[in-house]
């Protein structure tokens, strides 16, 4: 059973036809053959498209459809068709200027742009930060050394197709219930390339390409983020018919630090300091982007409390402006004490008033009531 015509154009039964021409033009550009590189799968859609809008664009066509259904398809109703894309063929119509029905199909021998490549670069937490020069390693597709691009043997060419004479594709007329209909396929002979090669090629098989290894030199600019990516226009792989290369896409993966961790373009951390430190106040050195920076704890530090060092953080994407480092700090808890050690403990508590042994019997209610007593 093939699709419904309404489905494939995303509207419903009851949809007016300017909606039915929006929902096309909407479409017809989101899977138009130019903008997706030739995808076959989009070229499939495209023509699915186009045959759809080619019933429900015209109003006698879709009473008939709506009357009929996919009835008008079958062999019995006299139209011998069985696919919606055997009644329309390759409409490529010019969707962009207006809503012409011209028959459109790519040439063969037209220019056409290599594809772009993906990749993942690791680079470190500090890198990350300053700013490096990374080398990287890739493969891409380049035209045969051998052949040079054409796919034949070494002394021999390739010849033009005598069934299409180069297009790719033939013409056909064919009569439907909706009248007769001329409708262009692929040259089952060349196969839509055009040209046809007696002897290939053994380096590159005929395909008039092969894989190389590729190493370049990109810049990395301080503050990158993780995930970002960056473009190498003419990296990726090479055109046909002297198109234009495509490009390299390279996403940027930041590895993880042992100690800091970034938040946008701040630094944050786990700061540890002595008891003595967060009681008495101190000078402590905290580590920064910069090297070692000293640091004013103030008298009575609670634990977990945040420091912030203005200024210190990650760079931003260029700018001389940088984010902030914050410290949160963390009591040191002393194990193993010795006997003199913790009798001296012992002695501090009493002289804070605070009682080392917990009264089991007191309510919750009481233990609170007596820290404030």
């Amino acid at each position: 059973m093939m699709k419904n015509l309404y489905e494939i154009l995303e509207v419903n039964e009851n949809a007016t036809q300017n909606e039915i021409k929006k929902a096309y033009r909407k479409l017809a550009k989101k899977y138009h053959p130019d903008i997706n590189g030739g995808d076959p799968e989009s070229e499939s859609k495209f023509k699915e498209i186009n045959a759809a809008y080619e019933v429900l664009g015209d109003e006698e066509k879709r009473k008939k459809y709506d009357m009929y259904g996919d009835q008008i398809f079958n062999q019995n109703a006299g139209g011998g068709f069985s696919d919606i894309g055997d009644i329309f063929g390759d409409f490529f119509g010019d969707i962009f200027g207006g809503f012409g029905r011209q028959s459109y199909s790519r040439n063969p021998n037209a220019p056409k742009r290599g594809s772009n490549i993906q990749m993942e670069v690791e680079i470190d937490f500090e890198d990350a930060i300053n700013g490096t020069k990374k080398e990287v390693t890739y493969k891409k597709s380049v035209k045969c050394h051998v052949c040079h691009g054409s796919g034949a043997k070494e002394g021999t060419e390739r010849r033009t197709c005598d069934k299409c004479n180069g297009t790719g594709v033939i013409n056909e007329t064919r009569r439907t219930p909706f009248g007769i209909f001329s409708q262009q396929t692929q040259c089952d002979k060349c196969h839509g390339d055009g040209y046809i090669i007696d002897e290939k090629c053994k380096n590159c098989h005929g395909t008039g390409f092969e894989t190389k290894s590729t190493t370049i030199s990109i810049t990395i600019p301080k503050g990158i983020n993780n995930g970002a990516i960056m473009s190498v226009k003419g990296g990726g792989n090479e055109g046909e018919n002297n198109g234009s290369n495509g490009d390299l896409y390279v996403i940027i993966k930041i590895k993880e630090h042992e100690f800091f961790k970034r938040v946008n373009n701040d630094i944050v951390f786990d700061m540890p300091i002595t008891y003595a430190q967060a009681v008495l106040g101190a000078k402590i050195q905290v580590p920064t982007l910069d090297g070692i920076e000293e640091f004013d704890l103030p008298e009575g530090t609670q634990p977990n409390t945040t420091f912030k060092l203005k200024s210190k953080g990650v760079p931003f994407l260029n700018s001389d402006s940088r984010g902030d480092i914050l410290f949160t700090v963390k009591i040191i808890v002393p194990k193993n004490l010795n006997k003199e050690q913790k009798e001296k403990l012992k002695d501090f508590s009493k002289s804070m008033n605070q009682e080392l042994e917990v009264n089991e019997k007191k309510s919750i209610f009481d233990k609170i009531k007596d820290m404030f007593e």
